[in-house]
């Protein structure tokens, strides 16, 4: 009967062992976004003049979010490129505050990795895409700071830009 208990005692001490180490492991394991995507686009809304607005494209890197004040004043960080600079266009609400979903005039090519079909495409009637080809589509996404104040470079006057929508890839 003692030895029954001893291999018991023993067979449940290697068992406890076996399972701490399976989820210790899995309690390693990464899932975080910024390992899936280090790569962004943000689209950004700037103001230039009553009822007309243009958007900006930001690349760069995931989870940090560009300063447009600092492309107006010739600053731009080395990890952030300008990829488009809209045409303006006209609206009548107070885009700046809440800024429209870029419209399909909003198209830019993209550099990435080794593909060669890279771009952003806006579709007026959702946050657009950014597609390589037709097997890498990625749907992009309100901006997380998108609720927060319109960014105005020099107090009062002109530039100023909202947070519209981003793309992570």
């Amino acid at each position: 009967m003692t030895t029954l208990m001893a291999s018991l005692l023993w067979l449940l001490a290697y068992l406890s062992c076996v399972s701490a180490i399976a989820v210790e492991m899995l309690a390693s394991n990464d899932t975080s976004i910024a390992l899936q995507y280090p790569y962004s686009l943000q689209l950004l809304l700037s103001v230039a003049g009553v009822h007309q607005y243009r958007w900006f494209i930001y690349q760069g890197p995931q989870g940090i979010a560009v300063d447009p004040c600092e492309d107006h004043d010739g600053q731009m960080p080395a990890e952030f490129k300008r990829v488009f600079y809209g045409v303006m266009f006209q609206d009548e609400n107070d885009a700046i505050n809440h800024p429209p979903f870029p419209d399909r005039k909003v198209y830019t090519k993209i550099e990435y990795s080794n593909y060669d079909d890279c771009k952003y495409i806006g579709t007026g009637i959702d946050a657009g895409q950014f597609r390589c080809g037709d097997h890498y589509i990625i749907d992009c996404a309100k901006d997380p700071r998108y609720d927060e104040a319109t960014i105005k470079c020099d107090d009062d006057q002109l530039p100023k830009f909202h947070r519209g929508y981003n793309c992570e890839f």
